[in-house]
Parts: structure tokens; C-alpha cells; sequence
């Protein structure tokens, strides 16, 4: 290993210490008691799920959960619904054992609890993007991160190793170790490592061989544990300058490194072997995933998997009905337009499932998306909270409703958390406030503006007055 020694003095930094409050994250094997039972969240996946493991995924919902399965922003899935005295099955029922009433069972590696949480593209062997090289790179270093066991790590530390494909969506996900495989100029196979962020935030340190770069990997993070019981990574960039990092490291430094953007994403056609379908909200009845499984292998499907930003992608071999399935697909009240306005709106479980909800956002969320339809141009977000801990969308958003004792509030690019406007509003009420003010907000809105740029200009207490008034 390499040594490492690392300033773990707090420095008195209230602010540091406030993004710290979250705790763990929902386990497979240490589920979450929440207002509907326990929630059980799968590791992120190395590869997809077969169609016989995506079968028995949704029978397990069935049975041991209340039949509702999530996909997070992170792209994990995620049972609901569990009764405590059938925690402790999940895992043996999905893996299998002695006397499983099923044959089909889903893979040991698909279940692996060991920490921290690597994602990767599941679906690497699908994308012509990358070749056999850079699929061995990524998953053998998945391998070693594991088998490593740093110990002291946060429950909540994340690690995103993007091999460069086209179709994972990785740029948007967030980590507190960023590893991106590239070639050098001289076509040498080489590993970017950066801290705390996704593509666009990312604080890159600079690059390695691969030879080493599994080493360096592990002891940054070493080094983030050794912060503290909660520490990410945004912490050792306080405690280390990125050129100190590097030099302990040995890395060659990022001094005008600019990551190239992706190739557009293939518009999805009759040719293509893969299709994106969108959760409504992130979340479906396992039932609806039987049909869809079902009717996604006749169209010549062979592999699923969860992808970020609630994604579910279907891919086959050569003979995939992308029409067939897609028209299927929606008949089920799944998404599969990139223009749908619910993917512009996020939201939580709410009431329905969560003892902290003050709302019932589930029965609310798509009333209100089609709603506010005419603000989403495609720089608007809306998330609608059920609490203030905002889980569905950690981050701001431009215009969010959020649930609390008092009412519900209204907050501009702000998140669930933060203090907002309280609007005078029965909740029930709520889709068709959205509505009129959509229609107060497109009669102001100028030429040239984004949507966005109107709300912000019109202010947020305009806003909730609008919201909250009757025309």
C-alpha cells in the first residue's frame, strides 16, 4: 500500500460537519424500517439481470415485500414493504439455498454486500462503445476495490469507475472517488482519479498506468477513512491540496486535462438493441415488471438493467423488437418519450410509505407534472417532497413543493430542506394551483427567456402568491 498520513482534526468546521448528518444508506442485507415496512436496496449491479433473475426479483417483491419495487436516482433498485420477521429472507430467498422452492435464482455477484457501493456500466457488454480491454480493466478493479476492505469507511461512500461507454449515464452520478479509463495520446491505457463530484464538479488529481492505478485507487480510499467514521471525499480535499495527493500518489497532475464529452446518445429506432425505459417517479409494481419482462423476452430481450437517473435499459442480441416493446412498454404507463413532462418532476414515496410524509405524493405527482408541462423546457426541475429531508433530489431544484407540518411550502432553486414560502393550500389542491400558475408564469414570460430565467426573475415570493391565489 501506499502511506499515507492524513490530518483527521476536525478544524471546528460547522459547515462540513452539517453535510455530514445523513447516515447509512437501506442494505440488502440491513434493510430500513420506513412508514410501509422495511426497504431493502440491492448493491449496484456489475452486469444486468437475466430475464429468469428479473422473474424472480419481482416474485420476491411479491411475496415477501407489498409488491413495489424502485429505481433511485442512483439507478439501485429497491424492494418495499418488508416485514421485519422477513428481513432476514430476502437475501437467502433472491440467492437461493437449501431447499429454495425455485430453480432460478439470481447470481452471487449481483448480491454482493461488500462495501464500498462501485458503480459501474452493467451493460458494458452491450455497448460497441468499448471493447474487450476496457471491460476487464473496469471489472477487475471493481474486484480489487472490494477485496481490498478498507475499513473505517462511511456507509454512504460512493465510487464511480466509468470505462467510457456511451449509454450508462455515469457523467450525472455523483462520487466521492471518480476513476475514468481513457488512452493517451500514444494510445496508452491510462486511469483518471478524482474526488467529490460527478463529470461536470469532479475535482480531477491527475492520471496513472493501470498498473498502478488500482493501488492508488484503494489509497485514496484509505485516505478518506482515515478523515473519520463519516468522512467523504470532499473531506480529504480539505485536508490535502490535489497537487500534494498527487505527489503522495504519484500521479501525473491534471494541470489542463479537460475530459471530452461523450457522442450524443443513439436515438433509439428499429435497428438499435437497446431501449431506455423511465419509471414512472422511479417506481412500479412488480407485477408490471413481470408483464413487462415477459413481453421485453418476446420481443427478443435477454438483459435488463437499472441505470442513473431512474433509468431501466433492455437490451437484446441482435433480433430486439424496439417498436414492439417500446408500444407494449407504454401500454403498461411507462415512459419511453424523452419529452414526457413526469421526467421532469421527481419525487419521494411520500405519505404512502413513509412515516415522515406529509404528503401524498404518489397519488399527486403526475396531476402535477402534466401541470406544469408548459414550464419544462428543458431547464426547469421540479421535485415534489413529501418532508423536508428530501430524498428523491438531494440536490436544488428549480421549483419545489415541499410537505411539512405547517403546510406546504414552496422554495425556489432550493431543495426540500431549506426554508421556503408556506402557501395557504390544500394539498388536493395542489395540481390545480400548479396549473394556474403555469398560466400566469407563461403570460409574463419574454422572448428569449428560459423558463427558468422567468421563475427566478419573477421571485419566489410572486410565486407562492401566484400558486396559492384563485383566479
Amino acid at each position: 500500500m501506499i502511506p499515507f498520513a492524513t490530518d483527521t482534526s476536525d478544524g471546528g468546521d460547522a459547515r462540513r460537519r452539517q453535510g455530514l448528518r445523513r447516515g447509512a444508506c437501506p442494505t440488502l442485507h440491513a434493510p430500513m424500517a420506513t412508514g410501509d415496512g422495511h426497504l431493502a436496496r440491492l448493491p449496484p449491479l456489475p452486469r444486468g439481470l437475466g430475464v429468469a433473475e428479473t422473474i424472480v426479483l419481482c416474485e420476491a417483491a411479491e411475496r415477501l415485500g407489498n409488491g413495489i419495487i424502485e429505481l433511485t436516482r442512483r439507478g439501485n433498485l429497491q424492494l418495499r414493504g418488508l416485514q421485519a420477521e422477513d428481513v432476514g429472507r430476502l437475501p437467502r430467498e433472491l440467492a437461493g439455498h437449501p431447499g429454495h422452492a425455485s430453480a432460478s435464482v439470481i447470481g452471487s455477484d449481483l448480491l454482493d454486500p461488500r462495501a464500498p457501493a462501485i458503480t459501474l456500466d452493467a451493460l458494458m457488454a452491450c455497448d460497441a462503445g468499448l471493447d474487450d480491454t476496457d471491460r476487464a480493466v473496469a471489472g477487475r478493479l471493481r474486484e480489487r476495490l472490494l477485496a481490498a476492505g478498507v475499513e473505517g469507511l462511511a456507509p454512504k461512500v460512493a465510487v464511480v469507475i466509468d470505462a467510457g461507454g456511451e449509454w450508462a449515464g455515469l457523467d450525472r452520478l455523483s462520487a466521492d472517488l471518480r476513476i475514468r479509463l481513457v488512452r493517451d495520446s500514444d494510445g496508452e491505457r491510462r486511469g483518471w482519479l478524482g474526488l467529490a463530484g460527478d463529470a461536470d464538479t469532479v475535482t480531477w488529481l491527475g492520471d496513472i498506468g493501470l498498473a498502478r492505478l488500482a493501488e492508488g485507487a484503494e489509497a485514496l480510499l484509505e485516505a478518506i477513512a482515515a478523515c473519520g467514521p463519516r468522512a467523504r471525499g470532499r473531506d480529504l480535499l480539505a485536508h490535502r491540496a490535489p497537487l500534494q495527493l498527487c505527489e503522495v500518489l504519484g500521479l501525473r497532475p491534471a494541470i489542463a486535462w479537460v475530459r471530452p464529452r461523450p457522442p450524443e446518445r443513439p436515438v433509439v429506432g428499429a435497428d438499435s438493441q437497446q431501449l431506455e425505459i423511465h419509471w414512472p417517479f422511479g417506481q412500479l409494481e412488480a407485477t408490471t415488471l413481470l408483464q413487462l419482462t415477459r413481453a421485453a423476452r418476446r420481443c427478443g430481450a435477454d438483459t435488463f438493467a437499472p441505470a442513473p437517473g431512474r433509468r431501466w435499459r433492455v437490451a437484446g442480441h441482435g433480433s430486439l423488437d424496439v417498436a414492439a416493446l417500446a408500444h407494449r412498454a407504454r401500454t403498461l404507463g411507462l415512459i419511453t418519450d424523452p419529452d414526457d413532462p413526469r421526467l421532469s418532476l421527481e419525487s419521494c414515496v411520500g405519505a404512502a410509505g413513509c412515516a415522515s410524509g406529509q404528503l401524498m405524493t404518489r397519488t399527486l405527482a403526475a396531476d402535477i407534472a402534466a401541470a406544469a408541462a408548459p414550464l419544462c423546457d428543458g431547464s426547469v426541475s421540479l421535485h415534489l417532497s413529501g418532508c423536508t429531508k428530501g430524498c428523491a433530489r438531494p440536490n436544488p431544484a428549480t421549483l419545489v413543493l415541499t410537505g411539512t407540518p405547517e403546510g406546504v411550502t414552496l422554495g425556489l432553486e432550493a431543495r426540500a430542506d431549506d426554508s421556503g414560502q408556506l402557501v395557504a393550500l390544500a394539498a388536493e389542491r395542489l395540481p390545480q394551483a400548479v396549473a394556474q400558475l403555469a398560466r400566469r408564469v407563461q403570460r409574463v414570460h419574454r422572448h428569449g427567456e428560459t423558463m427558468r430565467e422567468t421563475l427566478v426573475r419573477l421571485g419566489e415570493a410572486r410565486l407562492a402568491a401566484w400558486l396559492a391565489a384563485t383566479e
